[in-house]
């Protein structure tokens, strides 16, 4: 399904999958993906929260869902459509992974962000 959205992921992601894997600096960054597999957690807290591997059908990424930004958006994580993703490529010792809170301490400006990929529901 991502195929057919080669333009609108040209037009309105930052990278794709394959460069973040190839990046070699943090940071933000919007991609369309799917959700392949995904694990849901309770935290110590009770809170729920989720590990996703999102694919872009060239390449795959581990993803960090934290609850914030789960519950808001578990219907459209679970679709199996495509979706946008906008969140903080984070890389440290086990690899690289994506980041998806709205409470990004490190970065206040930052606010992680899922779109369904719709027609006509672009990420701006």
């Amino acid at each position: 399904p991502l195929e057919d959205f080669a333009y609108e992921l040209q037009r309105f992601t930052t990278h794709t999958i394959q460069e973040l894997t190839n990046q070699l600096s943090a940071g933000d960054c919007m991609v369309g993906a799917q959700v392949s597999a995904m694990r849901e957690i309770i935290t110590k807290r009770g809170d729920r929260m989720a590990f996703a591997t999102l694919d872009d059908g060239m390449a795959q990424i581990e993803a960090v869902i934290f609850s914030d930004v789960y519950v808001e958006n578990e219907e459209t994580l679970k679709c199996g459509e495509p979706i946008w993703i906008k969140a903080k490529l984070e890389i440290n010792e086990n690899g690289k992974k994506i980041l998806m809170s709205s409470k990004d301490k490190s970065s206040p400006n930052h606010c992680s962000s899922i779109f369904s990929v719709i027609i006509g529901n672009y990420p701006m």
